[in-house]
């Protein structure tokens, strides 16, 4: 694997035009440095590339860009990577850096040392696990182990050696034993795997709830007034259809990733519409202790949900509105107008929805507008 890695055969290949190639290479390295230890330095080429993946035109590009950022994070360190980010143009720079902060949050652990003397038989969880206990007595582990077999053999029809039939507390290398036979051969094995190997799905659980918990957008300086900047040099699509396409979408997302936490992002743009009800609750618990972020991020926001406007699911609609009059009432106490980019991406679709439907949200609209509200034109 790490021959692949020398030279600059991989980042020639990652400069190349082609999607396709992009994505399946970004994918196989993400993967592939899960496995090693070291690598060589020529890595570091790839992570220009790499930052220009983030960019690409291509959403499943982008996708697996950022897939393989933690891997490469792991691999190469926090801050070689924010170095490299420091030679990106300014806005380019502020995305790539929110990214490895994102990134850094859900970097992997590098594989352990692979197991020595004594651990050859035995699985590497449980000898990495032990090994302080092991290192003392390293052959003495060694013959620890047709010991176990005689006393489990002879507690049931072998040598009877007149110890207690519970166990005594199992060393590690039995685990490797208990692997091999079927799992109904005592439940000191299992106990044992509980050990080292239940650690990591238990880690991974709380790791995922951290994430949860943590803040649901991302405030960037001047990340909008940029957003805004490049719609008006027709450098991103401008937010204007009669049926939102597909391209429309992955720009929507490729914004968002910035600036939303991920699991919120994959739960908005989740086939199933209770996940959209389930996300647009949690938007709503941290309106509130989220205020500036929600304002930063209102125009991601805002056409998120002109997409749900096209769908035809009452109960996210309803969700949709319920979120909507609780936002308004939100900018009017912070004071905050709409700019004519916010509205413009948002208000022709509002008005398309409830033009016949929903006359009381209608009226809230016009309580929040006539409360200081209106100094933005809308543009059908």
């Amino acid at each position: 694997m790490k021959e692949w890695l020398e030279g600059e055969d991989l980042s020639e290949e990652l400069k190349r035009e082609n999607p396709f190639l992009r994505q399946e290479l970004l994918g196989w390295l993400a993967e592939k440095l899960l496995t090693l230890r070291t690598v060589p330095a020529d890595l570091m080429l790839c992570v220009p590339l790499l930052y220009a993946c983030l960019e690409d035109r291509n959403g499943d590009v982008r996708k697996k860009a950022q897939d393989a950022l933690p891997t490469f994070m792991m691999q190469l360190g926090h801050d070689k990577m924010d170095k490299a980010a420091g030679k990106l143009k300014a806005a380019s720079r502020d995305l790539v850096v929110a990214m490895l902060e994102k990134a850094r949050a859900v970097m992997p652990a590098k594989p352990a040392a692979p197991a020595k003397a004594g651990g050859g038989k035995g699985s590497a969880e449980p000898s990495r696990a032990a090994s302080a206990s092991r290192q003392p007595a390293g052959e003495d582990s060694v013959d620890s182990k047709p010991e176990v077999k005689k006393i489990r053999g002879g507690a049931a029809t072998k040598k009877p050696p007149s110890p207690p039939k519970e166990p005594v507390p199992s060393p590690p290398s039995k685990d490797s034993n208990a692997n091999k036979k079927p799992p109904s051969k005592g439940k000191a094995a299992a106990s044992s795997q509980q050990g080292p190997a239940g650690k990591k799905p238990a880690a991974k659980t709380q790791k995922d709830e951290e994430d949860k918990s943590g803040p649901i957008f991302v405030l960037i300086p001047n990340a909008k007034e940029q957003r805004i900047k490049e719609e008006k040099q027709l450098k991103i699509l401008k937010w204007n259809f009669n049926t939102p396409r597909d391209e429309y979408l992955e720009q929507l997302k490729a914004q968002m990733s910035t600036c939303f936490a991920k699991w919120l992002q994959d739960e908005l743009f989740h086939f199933d519409f209770q996940r959209h009800v389930k996300a647009i609750g949690v938007m709503i618990e941290r309106m509130e202790s989220e205020s500036d972020a929600t304002i930063s991020c209102l125009d991601l926001i805002l056409k998120w949900f002109t997409l749900r406007f096209f769908d035809t699911n009452t109960t996210v609609l309803m969700k949709v509105l319920e979120y909507l009059k609780l936002l308004f009432a939100m900018l009017n106490r912070e004071g905050y107008h709409l700019t004519e980019y916010e509205a413009n991406s948002f208000v022709p679709y509002l008005i398309l929805k409830v033009s016949t439907h929903l006359t009381g949200f209608v009226q809230s609209l016009k309580t929040w507008k006539s409360n200081g509200n209106s100094k933005c034109k809308f543009q059908a």
